[in-house]
């Protein structure tokens, strides 16, 4: 083949397009933070993870027992501003429905080709054997709490607990450093909140900018105010 100025340079420069899409790809922080929380019923999860630009929101999900088949799910994203201008402002949230109860998922999230690692949870059991046990707390900083942190991990390690309850006042306070403290207790108990679901009830410090951060970075199982909410469990 005959090669000329023209047609070393055309590949070159498409060459370097494709450099550069992928640092730009490589550039995005994110997902991180990631965390889920019941749905409606057994058959629903939110996951939620953070990026510093708008990127695409998909779910990898497959049974976690055998199959090698991933099932993508898309969802939505929005930007987070209000009394988060340093933080990251991109949240990303999927509903997954169609669970079956107890039965136990494998999950990885994905924003613009960065996928995060692998993690597993367990739908909702609602059989009548089923008796629920909790992990709860409250008042936990990004600081002041972190020496807790590896006795929880040990908790859920070693431990069956259903889901963890965390009662109010977060990160003292999700909004100091312009949401860079929020954005690192995320991702500290990130560990925790990407296997058992993390289900939240709002306090006093999460007042500042009309609770902005609480609302914004949790999902929780209601379709009124986002404050208050009810879950049945047997037993």
């Amino acid at each position: 083949r005959d090669w000329n100025v023209y047609s070393v340079m055309s590949i070159v420069l498409k060459l370097a397009v494709c450099f550069a899409l992928l640092l730009l790809a490589s550039s995005i922080r994110g997902p991180e933070q990631i965390h889920i929380s019941y749905g409606f019923d057994p058959s629903q999860m939110f996951v939620m993870w953070s990026t510093d630009e708008a990127s695409t929101t998909i779910l990898h999900i497959r049974d976690s027992n055998g199959s090698d088949s991933w099932t993508n799910v898309t969802g939505e994203s929005w930007k987070f501003t209000e009394g988060n201008p340093s933080g990251l402002q991109y949240i990303h949230r999927v509903n997954l429905t169609g669970l079956v109860a107890g039965k136990s998922y494998a999950y990885r999230a994905e924003s613009n080709g960065n996928v995060s690692d692998e993690y597993v949870f367990i739908a909702m059991r609602n059989d009548s054997d089923f008796r629920p046990q909790f992990i709860v707390y409250g008042d936990m900083g990004r600081h002041g709490g972190a020496f807790i942190l590896p006795h929880l991990r040990e908790e859920v390690k070693l431990t069956e607990n259903t889901a963890i309850l965390h009662v109010g006042d977060f990160a003292y306070d999700f909004d100091s450093e312009g949401g860079v403290n929020g954005d690192e207790f995320m991702n500290r108990i990130q560990d925790l909140a990407t296997v058992r679901p993390y289900m939240t009830a709002v306090g006093n410090h999460e007042i500042a900018h009309n609770f902005s951060h609480y609302r914004n970075r949790f999902t929780m199982p209601t379709t009124e105010s986002p404050f208050w909410y009810r879950d049945r469990k047997s037993g």
